[in-house]
């Protein structure tokens, strides 16, 4: 257990966010942790830097939650998957580290929290604490495994329960799709939106020109697991669309003209071609 704090200061008090940073030692190595409070957001972000020198040791990070739940909720590619947070069977206590691509999370029908990451993808959730793996000091079959330096950061988000997951999926694809600032100009045309969706529980996942056409190729899918109706919408004028499989075969369906409204079925993933003027 790391609980030697060496130091604690506020770095940061603007009128964007609030930084504490905090200086932990221990016997091999050193932590420093920069905890982010942003004013347009509820996330919470542990910014870690870490000097690690430890040998068959694991270091974890937990949060006890007030949050009754059987059942965890793990992100997954285009999806999410439930997991018991009990270990009542031998295939339970089996199962003591699930995956999660960017978020966990233990939820009650109108609360929840979601634990996120940006790098690391080990989860054990038992009871009412989220725990994540960070770091680990294995000697076989890599004795040198995770020595030295390591930069990650992971995030505490409350949400508005069961149903609402499409508001932690949306703060760990920020989480892992960081705002960069460049220098330039922006041409007028940039900025409109090139294309948004009418539910927040269908996720756009992909838009990218066509393998061997000119055309513009959409993949979405549905991640509340329910059945739902959706526009898509476009600051520019859609000509024709229609729905391809993943290879994008031209044979799938016909062509269509606008607009473009589509019916999913739970965690359905569709890819649409669409062809602008």
């Amino acid at each position: 257990m790391i609980d030697q704090l060496k130091e604690c200061k506020i770095v940061d008090n603007g009128p964007i966010r609030t930084t504490l940073c905090f200086i932990w030692e221990f016997p091999q190595g050193e932590m420093i942790q920069y905890v982010h409070s942003y004013r347009h957001t509820k996330r919470l972000d542990f910014e870690t830097e870490v000097l690690w020198n430890a040998r068959q040791k694991l270091l974890k990070v937990e949060f006890p939650v007030e949050i009754r739940s059987t059942e965890a909720i793990y992100d997954i590619q285009f999806g999410n998957v439930k997991r018991p947070t009990h270990w009542n069977t031998s295939w339970d206590m089996a199962r003591f580290e699930t995956v999660g691509h960017k978020w966990a999370a233990l939820a009650e029908p109108y609360y929840g929290i979601g634990l996120l990451n940006n790098s690391k993808y080990g989860y054990s959730i038992k009871n009412h604490v989220l725990a994540l793996s960070l770091l680990k000091g294995s000697v076989y079959p890599d004795p040198h495994a995770d020595l030295g330096k390591h930069h990650f950061t992971y995030s505490l988000y409350p949400f508005g329960g069961i149903a609402c997951k499409h508001e932690v999926e949306r703060e760990a694809t920020y989480l892992n799709s960081e705002l960069r600032v460049l220098p330039g100009k922006v041409k007028q045309e940039f900025e409109q939106c090139l294309f948004s969706v009418t539910s927040e529980q269908v996720i756009l996942d992909t838009i990218k020109k066509a393998e061997d056409r000119e055309s513009i190729i959409l993949r979405l899918h549905e991640m509340e697991g329910s059945t739902t109706r959706v526009h898509i919408e476009s600051s520019y004028k859609i000509r024709r669309w229609r729905e391809v499989n993943m290879m994008e075969d031209e044979s799938y369906t016909d062509y269509q003209p606008a607009p473009l409204t589509l019916s999913f079925t739970p965690y359905e993933i569709k890819t649409i071609e669409v062809e602008l003027e």
